[in-house]
């Protein structure tokens, strides 16, 4: 991209980063290093490129952006709303608004149908990782399509463990007693409001452990609503049947072991936050 393409940093959030961030921190160094950063993202003459890569690749950026911090696409849209450092980095003004959530998915989808775009963006990618692993990231090396991969898999988490605090706040709300004495303590923890639940676990392999035991526990409350002492009707509120959709979906369930019912795939995202549930 060539850099007279690349806007300044608005005044407002240069003023505001350059008073929080010290100068070696990751999102600042990104966002005073922007240009250079964004050298050679422009499509080659020809290439009919997506819109959005037309000045700063925004969403590219936010997608680097979460893959580095373990982040779904609700959360990272959240982050570019509320978070100073991210947006001094994508020379957002504070005012910002950002985007929706439902932008970020379809733009995963597009990237991952552009195989030219994906190979243009790789330099980028690299060029933010050096950055970032000044900052002590232990994040292994990863090209622009697997670091999609990742992304999908962090959707994938997020809409679960989604899924089954609706319906835990759902039937809190209209069964208390009932779910009472049908939670499992741990689900304090992991779908409270104050709980970890809805961060992922940054390795993979700790990720994966964390998923399918929240596929367990899914299983386990909906098997529960199932059964004779279970109050009548509960087993179709909104957000049991919405859990319901989600689990025949995302799990299955053969002689007791729960397992993803298919591999994870980046250019079908899950439910978003902002769609209906």
């Amino acid at each position: 991209m060539k850099k007279k393409g690349i806007p300044p940093i608005p005044n407002d959030t240069a003023s505001a980063g350059k008073a929080l961030f010290k100068k070696a921190t990751f999102y600042r160094r990104v966002g005073d290093q922007l240009g250079e950063l964004c050298r050679d993202c422009e499509p080659e003459p020809g290439h009919n490129g997506h819109e959005s890569h037309a000045t700063i690749p925004l969403l590219f950026l936010v997608t680097v952006f979460q893959y580095l911090e373990s982040l779904s696409n609700s959360q990272a849209t959240s982050a570019v709303l509320n978070r100073v450092d991210w947006k001094y980095a994508l020379h957002l003004p504070l005012v910002s608004l950002g985007f929706a959530e439902s932008d970020l998915n379809k733009y995963h989808v597009k990237l991952l149908e552009d195989p030219a775009i994906l190979e243009c963006l790789n330099g980028l990618l690299e060029r933010i990782r050096d950055l970032y692993e000044s900052q002590s990231s232990d994040k292994e090396k990863v090209d622009t399509t697997s670091m999609l991969e990742t992304v999908s898999a962090l959707n994938r988490y997020s809409a679960v463990v989604r899924a089954m605090h609706l319906a835990l706040d759902e039937l809190a709300i209209y069964h208390p007693a009932w779910l009472k004495e049908t939670v499992l303590p741990h689900w304090l923890v992991r779908y409270g409001r104050s709980g970890t639940g809805g961060k992922a676990p940054e390795q993979r392999e700790e990720r994966d452990v964390l998923a399918l035991a929240v596929g367990e526990d899914g299983f386990f409350l909906l098997d529960a609503l199932e059964k004779d002492d279970a109050p009548p009707h509960a087993s179709h509120l909104p957000e049991v049947d919405y859990l319901r959709e989600v689990w025949n979906k995302e799990f299955d369930r053969s002689a007791g072991q729960v397992n993803w019912r298919r591999p994870v795939d980046a250019a079908s995202g899950p439910k978003s936050d902002t769609e209906g549930a």
